[in-house]
């Protein structure tokens, strides 16, 4: 298991209703596991009110937790999107922004909200995840959209680069989950 990584916001704008915001990504028998946690001023984000889990749309639009892997050496890759209202939303890419296409999940999602407190735990069966079950290394990026409660969005990932936020850009899959070196 992994320690939580600090996902720093893109230049801007930033956030200073974010106070904190980490992730963790491991393995554990056949799954996923992906674990967010973000710290500030809750009442001045828009933070979607709990529901069921379920399947939902433009998740990145506002506020949402992210996770994007690849097995190593490949260019396909998965996008997740996690919302603290229990909205997820998954694609595959055959490519850098192409070839998309819907992911149909069961994700297991734990949320807890607390004064000054949003987590949200997700255990998705690799199996579920085109070209990762049977890869023994996986590049991995976390990221996160924040949006306050006015309506301004910032950008959080591992690593920032460029002008603007692009978590799919190949030089973000920064954390290595199993094989050497992870």
């Amino acid at each position: 298991m992994s320690d939580p990584l600090p996902l720093r916001s893109h230049a801007s704008p930033s956030s200073a209703s974010v106070h904190a915001l980490d992730a963790q990504a491991f393995l554990d028998e056949g799954h996923l596991v992906l674990v967010f946690q973000l710290r500030g001023d809750l009442e001045r984000l828009k933070v979607p009110g709990l529901g069921p889990i379920r399947r939902g749309d433009r998740l990145w639009e506002g506020t949402c937790f992210e996770a994007f892997l690849r097995p190593v050496g490949s260019e396909a890759y998965v996008e997740l999107n996690l919302a603290p209202s229990a909205a997820w939303a998954a694609f595959a890419f055959e490519g850098y922004r192409r070839g998309m296409r819907d992911l149909d999940l069961a994700p297991d999602l734990r949320l807890r909200r607390g004064k000054g407190l949003l987590a949200l735990r997700a255990r998705i069966p690799l199996a579920d995840l085109p070209g990762c079950a049977g890869s023994t290394c996986l590049e991995v990026n976390l990221a996160a959209v924040v949006q306050e409660a006015e309506g301004t969005v910032s950008h959080w990932c591992l690593k920032p680069s460029g002008e603007r936020p692009d978590f799919h850009a190949p030089e973000s899959f920064v954390l290595r989950l199993g094989g050497e070196g992870a």
